[in-house]
């Protein structure tokens, strides 16, 4: 080992404590340096603020299915044709409105057109679907989903589309519904009647409707189909129109009550009083009255024949009424000719046997 007086001699296995050394920076000393102050020499235009453009107003836009069959019915490898009518109800024209029709296969119908470019605000469109089921397509319901559309705005409406095997099994669950109807249509008609409303004109037709029906019936199982097609479409406007002739009735008005004057009740008690004086003078003279024989009541058989006579002629006056509603509306196009032929000549065939019962 080497020994030095300045360096101890080292030691295996000893600690050591490390004191780090402060640095005291120096003290230094930084001149005050003014740097000038740029003054341009020609005017500051401050730029006029840009105006933010306003967002343009979002015209609300509405589209509504206002008119369309829930109940459609078809016959396999038979064609149809049933009609939509599409409103704008907003206050912004419509582009490119169409319509759809979900839940059947797409090759079973085509619409026409197939869309409508523009349609102002307040306005409708009619749109038509034409069925063409194939004769292989399943019988039975189909629930459907008819939409009308322009652009994010749409309108759906539920409706049920039924296929029928034949036109002789459509044709017997249409006349079902006439009967469903026409119960409906008696009990509306009775509500009226409570009211105090003429329903005549209801009446008569409520005849021609179960008329037709039964007509129906008739060329059905006669194998007539073409008739009791006629007679079913003729039963169906009947039925809307007796409906429509039933919510425009109004009640009989209702008249004021007489009031009796205070000073006629008063009056009254003494007239009665006069007379039943009058009645005991008389009496007490002695004056002859004259006896009334009571008329003689009128035969059992002539007061049949009276009563018989007269419903003869109500019944002369509702065909006669029926014959002026008839013949209004073939003048305005409601009802087709062979229907108001039909008609027409069932109701001049039972005034003529009116007309010779009343000779």
């Amino acid at each position: 080992m080497t020994y030095d007086s300045v360096i101890a001699p080292l030691t295996a296995n000893e600690t050591f404590i490390v004191i780090s050394k402060e640095l005291v920076p120096p003290n230094i000393t930084y001149p005050n340096i003014t740097y000038p102050v740029y003054v341009p020499s020609y005017p500051i235009v401050t730029p006029a603020p840009v105006p933010v453009p306003t967002p343009a107003a979002v015209l609300p836009a509405d589209i509504s299915i206002i008119s369309y069959n829930s109940n459609i019915s078809l016959v396999r490898g038979m064609k149809k044709t049933e009609s939509v009518i599409v409103k704008n109800t907003g206050i912004a024209d419509l582009t490119n409105v169409s319509i759809f029709l979900f839940g059947i296969p797409t090759t079973w119908f085509t619409i026409v057109p197939d869309s409508v470019s523009i349609l102002p605000p307040d306005n409708t469109t009619v749109f038509l679907i034409n069925f063409d089921v194939p004769k292989n397509a399943l019988p039975g319901e189909y629930k459907v989903t008819l939409t009308a559309f322009s652009g994010v705005v749409s309108d759906s409406k539920p409706a049920t589309v039924t296929v029928y095997e034949s036109l002789e099994e459509l044709l017997t669950k249409e006349i079902e519904k006439l009967k469903e109807d026409v119960k409906i249509l008696e009990k509306e008609i009775g509500i009226a009647e409570k009211e105090g409303k003429n329903v005549t004109g209801v009446l008569s037709y409520l005849d021609e409707i179960n008329k037709q029906i039964a007509q129906a019936e008739e060329n059905l199982a006669n194998n007539k189909t073409e008739d009791a097609i006629a007679n079913v479409a003729t039963a169906k406007t009947l039925i809307e129109k007796a409906r429509d002739l039933l919510l425009k009735l109004q009640p009989p008005t209702v008249e004021r009550v007489f009031v009796i004057p205070f000073w006629l009740i008063w009056l009254i008690p003494i007239i009665i009083a006069c007379v039943i004086v009058a009645f005991l003078l008389i009496r007490k003279k002695g004056i002859p009255t004259i006896k009334i024989k009571p008329a003689l009541p009128m035969p059992a058989k002539k007061v049949e024949e009276v009563e018989v006579k007269q419903d003869l002629i109500r019944e002369k006056e509702k065909l006669l009424r029926m014959l002026e509603v008839l013949e209004k509306e073939r003048s305005e196009g409601i009802i087709s000719l062979a229907a108001y032929t039909e008609m027409k000549k069932s109701i001049e065939e039972r005034l003529e046997k009116i007309e010779k019962k009343l000779k």
